[in-house]
């Protein structure tokens, strides 16, 4: 009777703590989502407003640069863990070819 208890417990505690983990990727992935759209609508107006001097914040909303800050910022997101993985696989392969 206790190893059953013991087995439904481990069960429940396992699928509370993978549904937690999952919310938190999920939030996580989000969150980066809108922080790499914000910083490449903010770069891009920067880079607007200071490529030419007659034109205004207001006027680059208006812009195709908008819309391409706005796609930049879409697709950095998951193009973010891959360029690590492509960092640390050539980091290993440096490091192994070096004898270090």
């Amino acid at each position: 009777m206790l190893g059953r208890f013991d087995a439904v417990v481990s069960a429940v505690l396992d699928e509370a703590y993978e549904r937690g983990d999952q919310q938190y990727r999920n939030t996580s992935k989000l969150v980066a989502a809108v922080v790499a759209i914000v910083l490449a609508v903010v770069g891009g107006a920067i880079i607007y407003v200071n490529g030419n001097p007659t034109h205004s914040l207001s006027d680059f909303f208006q812009t195709r640069d908008f819309v391409t800050a706005l796609l930049v910022g879409a697709i950095s997101t998951p193009l973010a863990p891959i360029a690590k993985d492509v960092s640390s696989s050539l980091a290993a392969a440096v490091k192994a070819l070096s004898g270090g």
